[in-house]
Parts: structure tokens; C-alpha cells; sequence
């Protein structure tokens, strides 16, 4: 798990510099839960149908808006996976990081040149699901149907989701 973790924050260093719009957002609950033992946080891994359920959903979306469609990349995903691991792990919610970074400091520190819009939710069970919370709330819906976007990454963590959007 350790080079996991070293790997998903080698990558998140890809997009680093990036200039970060962040909107959050829950199904239910209260804004923070429980912290969550590492040991007990499950990780849906990107595979071939989890992207291709992702960009089917995200593109179907994008598209109703007349906008053209985006792709999967595993840069986004593992900044995304990382995000979504810290939540769960440290027990909260937002766009601060445990460590008290802020969306753009995280993507200064990260190195990258190209602009990065971040949603979040929390208590669904599924890709559509999440999309849909995002779909039917304004400010996530606009971050999504954002022209500049390119590329995603979307990860999940005992059902926190984070969505990473990317120009290049």
C-alpha cells in the first residue's frame, strides 16, 4: 500500500500548478464522519469498466450540453484517489487537505500548467450516482460543463467521491 500511495502522489505531481475551482457536495449526512481506520478504507480500482462506466456518464452529461466530450487519464485519477483516500482516512470532508493545503496550494506544489476543477461527494454507492448528485446541483454541474475541460480522473473511497477535471 505504501507504493501505492507513493505512486498515486508521483502522479499527482503531474498536474501540480494547476489552478483549482472546488465544489463539494454530500447525498447525506453531516459534513464530517468518523475517522476511518486505513486498514478498513477499499479503494475502487480504475479498471477498464470503471473508466469506461466514467467517461460514458461524464460524456452523456457533457454532451446534453451540447459540449464535446472528455477523457479518463490516470493523472487526474490518482490525484482524485488521493484526495478521496485522505477524507477517508482523517475523517472529513472539503477541499482543505489533512494537512491544512488548500486547492491551489495542492496544485502549486504538484508542479503542472494546465487549470483543474474539483468536485466532491459522499454516500453513493455507484459512478451514475455520483454524477447524478453533481448533475443536479448548479455549481457542480457548472464546474462539469466547464469548455476548457479535457481529461478526468474520478476515484472512490468507502463512497466519497472525488472528481478531477483537467484542461490538458
Amino acid at each position: 500500500m505504501k507504493m501505492t500511495m507513493i505512486g498515486a502522489a508521483l502522479s499527482v505531481a503531474l498536474l501540480g500548478g494547476c489552478v483549482t475551482i472546488g465544489t463539494t457536495g454530500g447525498t447525506g449526512g453531516q459534513a464530517t464522519a468518523t475517522p476511518v481506520a486505513e486498514e478498513s478504507v477499499v479503494v475502487r480500482p480504475a479498471s477498464a469498466a470503471f473508466v469506461q462506466q466514467s467517461e460514458a456518464t461524464f460524456n452523456a452529461i457533457r454532451a446534453a450540453s451540447g459540449l464535446g466530450p472528455v477523457r479518463f487519464d490516470p493523472a487526474p485519477a490518482a490525484a482524485a484517489e488521493v484526495h478521496a483516500r485522505d477524507m477517508a482516512v482523517n475523517g472529513f470532508r472539503g477541499h482543505t487537505g489533512s494537512d491544512g493545503s488548500s486547492f491551489l496550494a495542492r496544485a502549486r506544489r504538484a508542479g503542472g500548467s494546465c487549470a483543474v476543477a474539483e468536485n466532491i461527494t459522499w454516500g453513493s454507492s455507484d459512478v451514475s450516482g455520483a454524477f447524478n448528485w453533481w448533475q443536479n446541483s448548479p455549481q457542480h454541474a457548472s464546474a462539469m460543463a466547464r469548455r476548457d475541460v479535457a481529461a478526468f480522473g474520478l476515484a472512490e473511497v468507502n463512497r466519497i467521491w472525488v472528481l478531477v477535471m483537467a484542461r490538458c
